[in-house]
């Protein structure tokens, strides 16, 4: 009885914290228009042997209906015709260089690009991502106010039909309701370097990424951990500012992935560490305590678990909507239990491996 007490308490618990937490997250509004003249913006992508991504990106940066930006890419050691195919380019507002030093991560090539920006708004993709629409770096840039200095976008994956691609989709969306929900509520603690933009004269402030350049990960949370605060940071929910990004094709290829995401997690500010901890137990909490109640009280197990997967389906349907996934919001209840499973195992062996490449 006690496991079932427990269950339901948390089950309560939990509701709750969905409400009002989750809540935020479509609590800012879209800007629809632009008025007077944009500030100029400097685009960086580094490559690694994407030669055959860059062939659908590099037309699709070049197509931006946004007056004033210029794109700077960094050759990240490539073995590939990504250099050669970069370079036959004439475009003007196309700046190629390679990076002269080959180290773990990304985030001496990212620095050499921010070093050479002419903008003062530095908007991040990566290679093998597509942007929604040509009005990409508009609506990024009107998503901020006269406080702004970092708009946190969202980056999500292609729909496709394989195992990795379904695991893959569904944890970007739900850490894009965790980490856009929490910068709405005055915490953000991080952004994903497939959509991000920033002041460079913040990123210069904070010392670019040298607090945390012994971590080949991190250039995206750990860079938002040092430059965000709850008055400088916004999100941006337009659908035509996401972008795309294709899915791992294995599901080994995407625990790696996960992994290297993961292992930057002790290097996270104390408050955030304690935040993630405390929605960590309460889902571990939920499910585990649910297995052993259904052993003893399975019809009131099953019929609290139900009335907390319909309770919550409202909110994280029209959340997922705003990301284009809303059928997603019916995996929930699967995709709650499956991470469960998954996450913890991660976590263990991200703390015994070293952490991979990026590419």
């Amino acid at each position: 009885m006690i496991f079932t007490i427990a269950f339901f308490i948390i089950a309560i618990i939990r509701c709750l914290f969905w409400f009002q937490f989750f809540s935020n997250f479509r609590k800012v509004p879209i800007n629809t228009s632009a008025s007077g003249k944009l500030p100029g913006v400097s685009l960086i992508v580094v490559v690694k042997n994407e030669y055959f991504h860059l062939q659908k990106l590099v037309p699709a940066l070049l197509s931006q209906k946004y007056a004033n930006f210029e794109i700077i890419i960094v050759d990240d050691f490539s073995t590939d015709e990504s250099f050669a195919y970069l370079k036959s380019f004439e475009d003007q507002r196309l700046n190629v260089i390679k990076c002269d030093k080959d180290l773990p991560g990304k985030k001496y090539a990212l620095s050499q690009a921010i070093d050479k920006a002419n903008n003062e708004l530095i908007l991040l993709t990566d290679g093998d991502c597509l942007p929604a629409s040509e009005e990409w770096i508009q609506k990024m840039v009107t998503s901020m106010t006269t406080q702004t200095e970092i708009v946190l976008g969202f980056g999500m994956m292609e729909k496709k039909g394989h195992l990795a691609g379904l695991l893959s989709r569904y944890d970007s969306l739900f850490t894009a309701t965790l980490y856009g929900s929490a910068a709405n509520l005055g915490l953000p603690y991080m952004g994903v370097g497939r959509n991000l933009l920033y002041s460079k004269s913040l990123y210069k402030h904070v010392g670019g990424y040298e607090k945390h350049a012994d971590l080949p990960s991190g250039d995206d949370d750990l860079q938002i951990q040092l430059m965000a605060n709850n008055t400088n940071t916004t999100i941006c929910l337009d659908e035509k500012a996401l972008t795309y990004t294709e899915p791992k094709a294995s599901f080994k290829e995407w625990v790696k992935q996960k992994m290297r995401h993961i292992s930057v997690a002790t290097a996270y500010k104390n408050n955030i560490k304690n935040y993630l901890i405390f929605y960590t137990l309460m889902h571990l909490g939920f499910i585990y305590l649910g297995i052993f109640s259904t052993y003893f009280y399975p019809l009131y197990t099953l019929a609290i678990s139900a009335i907390f997967y319909i309770m919550t389906l409202p909110v994280n349907f029209k959340n997922y909507k705003k990301l284009g996934e809303e059928k997603l919001a019916y995996f929930f209840p699967l995709a709650d239990i499956t991470f469960a499973i998954i996450n913890p195992l991660l976590l263990m062996l991200a703390q015994t491996s070293t952490p991979g490449k990026w590419k």
